[in-house]
């Protein structure tokens, strides 16, 4: 069994090249997977997991969207 990798948000938005205070809107909007652990109000964490699952699904949609841009450009 690997070890879980919890992730401050901190270090969420550096993977991800946003924000906290963009993050957490995010989050809000539900446009983001919410923190996995709560700790305390104000010393959440995510699950690396989820970050990377999420990750993956944001480059499929684009994937998704450029494939279909190349099919309607060619119509």
């Amino acid at each position: 069994m690997s070890p879980v990798s919890l992730l401050s948000i901190r270090e969420v938005a550096s993977r991800v090249g946003l924000s906290s205070g963009y993050l957490r809107k995010l989050v809000i909007d539900q446009k983001f997977p919410a923190p996995s652990h709560r700790f305390g109000p104000k010393a959440v964490r995510w699950l690396d997991s989820d970050l990377e699952a999420w990750i993956k699904k944001m480059h499929l949609n684009v994937q998704v969207l450029k494939t279909m841009e190349g099919i309607t450009n060619n119509i």
